[in-house]
């Protein structure tokens, strides 16, 4: 063929170039959902007059200053109820969890 792209010097269709840039766009996606959903959920707190604080302390059924993913959820189903089904709750433990040990500290 003569115009075989592959063999051509210097392409590589998944060299280490490559594939640093799908990681880069990969981790710039997810940090714009990440942001997107921080801002929805601060918006819907601040429309039900609540903190962000008040809400963690509130969800924090155990008083050990971290929150599972189903102690926010509860918390968010009684004082968000009218939010709640807007809520991807995996993807905002991903957003508030920055060490990924499945905890918001």
């Amino acid at each position: 063929m003569m115009f075989n792209i592959k063999s051509q010097a210097g392409y590589s269709s998944g060299g280490p170039q490559v594939s640093a840039l799908k990681k880069k766009n990969a981790s710039s996606k997810n940090s714009q959902e990440n942001s997107a959903i921080l801002k929805y959920l601060a918006e819907c707190i601040e429309k039900e007059g609540l903190t962000a604080a008040r809400l963690f302390k509130q969800a924090d059924k155990n008083f050990n200053q971290v929150l599972t993913c189903d102690e926010l959820k509860e918390q968010v189903k009684v004082s968000l109820p009218d939010y709640f089904a807007g809520l991807n709750f995996k993807k905002l433990m991903k957003a508030f969890d920055q060490n990924n040990n499945g905890l918001i500290e």
